[in-house]
């Protein structure tokens, strides 16, 4: 509803990922003892922090970060609601500002944000749909290991299938990459997001209804051209919200 409402409102957010919609937790939380925490959330892992030369004000520890899979496991840990922050890409559609430069993260990015640095509703739609997706899963629809565009490009076209033939963009970056060893060329399948590859954060089970509906919502909402996504009034009526 978050985003619905930014859009209704005629705002794009423009860096829209997990990292950026945030749970809310039951209150009580707030009261708990470290014993209580450890219990529920786990153990903290630290490493210490060594310097190479003299003292340094820096932290004597880092601490990984809680992994976010255990709210899944204790749902009633959390609110039914959520929080999205970070609005330093947002703009409004009626003034979109000069010489805008998207921030979107590879994993994320659509494909007019990658060849004309164009972030719009659209492009928010299929951040969300990259996002839900994630959280569902567990794992990135797109994943990127050198942290290249063309690794991101490659994924796409893998998952998608051919781009349609009004494709206004080139498709040549990640087959020259290929060329040159980076990584194998990129194979297009046929039927594009059919069967989409859903799996499963550890320990939570999906039903088949609901990976057939989540199968389809992203089917409408991961399409190359912009203008064939739906939008999020759209999203928001989908029955995967329902389940």
């Amino acid at each position: 509803m978050a985003l619905y409402e930014m859009h209704r409102l005629g705002f794009v957010h423009g860096d829209l990922n997990t990292s950026n919609i945030l749970f809310r937790v039951i209150d009580p939380i707030i009261g708990w003892s470290d014993a209580e925490v450890y219990h529920y959330l786990g153990v903290p892992r630290t490493n210490e922090v060594k310097t190479t030369s003299g003292p340094h004000d820096v932290p004597r520890e880092l601490v990984e970060p809680i992994n976010h899979f255990r709210f899944f496991k204790h749902t009633l840990l959390l609110q039914e609601s959520i929080v999205v922050i970070d609005f330093g890409q947002s703009y409004e559609v009626a003034s979109p500002p000069k010489n805008y430069q998207p921030g979107t993260k590879l994993n994320y990015t659509s494909p007019e944000t990658f060849y004309e640095d164009r972030a719009g509703m659209e492009a928010d739609v299929w951040a969300l749909g990259c996002a839900n997706y994630e959280i569902r899963t567990g794992y990135h629809l797109f994943t990127t290991f050198f942290g290249h565009r063309g690794e991101i490009l490659d994924e796409i076209f893998q998952t998608l299938g051919k781009p349609p033939d009004a494709y206004p963009f080139p498709i040549h970056e990640c087959v020259s990459l290929a060329a040159e060893g980076i990584y194998d060329a990129p194979v297009y399948v046929e039927d594009g997001l059919h069967p989409l590859p859903i799996t499963e954060v550890p320990d939570v089970r999906m039903d088949e209804k609901e990976v057939d509906l989540l199968a389809d919502l992203l089917e409408k909402m991961i399409r190359y051209l912009p203008e064939e996504r739906i939008t999020m009034e759209e999203v928001i009526k989908h029955p995967w919200f329902n389940i």
